[in-house]
């Protein structure tokens, strides 16, 4: 009996192996990264910010303003990229569960930004695509930023559970016309609260860790990289709900 129970045995401990590595190997086959990160051209700050709308401008000229978390790199054309995103919490609009997210900027195109990947987690200010919808029939409604790159923030969590707003790239910082008395924006990043942010970060986008690392702007004539509470844009954004 000894024989047949160690060779069942034997085959069990065979079929969890199995049954462990196809599991493995479906969670990784579950998304796409982006094929490159880094673009490989340079714009001028200058030249991205003509026209560049304020805050308040971009939440009302926006379809949809929302939380999301990038799924899965899906394509590129020859100057964006296209991912799968999960809608987390929308302030403005309606939106479904997921739609395709639209980033200005691919492996080839100018941009100084990274290209999104999996487990980003954003605020966003979105116009609707309806044209690239019916592009692209296989995917969900896409969406685009109101201001390229500009206006998405990437959401980040401090050691106390608290989230907070990294404006990686400084748009922020020059939007002054505010139509809600009593909201303030407060920058509120220090060089501890940079770390934790880092440290929460890494495990899923070592590439912008890094680059947040000494807190510096992409752009060095924008200084230093501003971070805000996002319960601070949650006051705002009802603040312009109820004056609209």
């Amino acid at each position: 009996m000894k024989p047949i129970v160690s060779t069942a045995l034997a085959g069990f401990v065979i079929c969890a192996m199995m049954l462990c590595f196809v599991g493995c190997g479906s969670e990784k086959a579950a998304y796409t990264l982006p094929p490159q990160r880094a673009c490989t051209q340079n714009v001028s700050a200058g030249t991205k910010r003509l026209g560049i709308p304020t805050l308040v401008n971009d939440y009302e000229k926006a379809d949809a303003v929302c939380e999301i978390t990038i799924e899965s790199w899906l394509s590129e054309d020859q100057m964006n990229t296209y991912h799968k995103a999960k809608v987390d919490k929308v302030y403005k609009g309606e939106l479904p569960d997921t739609i395709t997210f639209r980033q200005f900027g691919c492996a080839s195109c100018p941009s100084d930004f990274p290209i999104f990947t999996h487990g980003n987690r954003l605020l966003v200010f979105l116009v609707e695509r309806e044209d690239l919808s019916l592009e692209y029939p296989d995917y969900d409604k896409v969406f685009e930023l109101t201001a390229h790159d500009l206006s998405a923030l990437y959401i980040a969590e401090a050691e106390d559970g608290t989230d907070y707003l990294i404006d990686y790239d400084v748009l922020f910082s020059y939007n002054t016309n505010w139509k809600c008395p009593g909201i303030t924006l407060r920058n509120v990043s220090t060089p501890e609260l940079i770390s934790e942010l880092v440290k929460s970060i890494r495990p899923s986008d070592e590439l912008l860790a890094d680059k947040l690392s000494d807190g510096s702007s992409p752009h060095s004539d924008l200084g230093k990289i501003k971070v805000y509470s996002l319960q601070d844009f949650t006051g705002l954004f009802a603040g312009l709900k109820n004056a609209g």
